[in-house]
């Protein structure tokens, strides 16, 4: 039994410090755009894309061995929005976030190929919180803070270049319209496409 215990602490050593051993961490910088569009909780006012900027850092720390990686990123992002209110008439909200995404990522290892191109998908939570905004308008209200869960893909160039695509949805409200009337308390997500172009060192 005694034996037994010290083969299997033996292995887990070895299991451990094999995978420290082939794990790489890297960081980098990435910037790209954010297509951001308003979603109501109820149909009384009409939105479409607005295309902002979005730049920051990011860090990475995968085990190449099973293409799992988890990275983590420290982003401005510009959200733009359009929208008509039920007067058709017709509002611009800018608002400025340092969003913190948190993203689990699989690569697809390609053979042959997989050093020059290496495609991957990746899914996790980004948290935003608001640094600026315009003057509120019509009784918009912006929180200071949401969430949403993230989806996208991308490619590994030359095992550097990251060039990704991902939808966020919105999970908690990011604005209410505040005041009297029919209108009032309408709760506002923000749903938002972004493409970044990154470089890990």
């Amino acid at each position: 039994m005694k034996q037994l215990r010290t083969l299997l602490i033996t292995a887990v050593i070895i299991a451990t410090s094999a995978i420290s051993a082939s794990a790489q961490f890297k960081w980098g910088l990435q910037a790209g755009i954010a297509a951001n569009k308003l979603h109501f909780s109820e149909k009384t006012f009409s939105a479409s894309n607005r295309v902002g900027f979005t730049g920051g850092a990011t860090a990475e720390f995968s085990i190449p061995v099973v293409g799992i990686s988890v990275q983590g990123s420290l982003m401005y992002v510009h959200r733009t929005s359009d929208f008509n209110d039920s007067n058709n008439t017709s509002h611009s909200l800018k608002r400025d976030y340092l969003t913190v995404p948190i993203h689990l990522k699989w690569g697809l290892g390609l053979p042959i190929v997989g050093k020059v191109v290496s495609p991957f998908i990746f899914t996790g939570p980004s948290f935003s919180f608001l640094i600026s905004k315009d003057k509120d308008i019509n009784g918009i209200n912006s929180r200071k803070g949401d969430m949403a869960w993230d989806f996208g893909a991308g490619l590994t160039l030359l095992s550097h270049v990251q060039v990704k695509a991902g939808y966020s949805l919105g999970c908690t409200r990011s604005a209410k319209i505040i005041g009297a009337g029919d209108f009032s308390n309408r709760k506002i997500r923000d749903n938002y496409w972004t493409i970044t172009v990154g470089y890990l060192f």
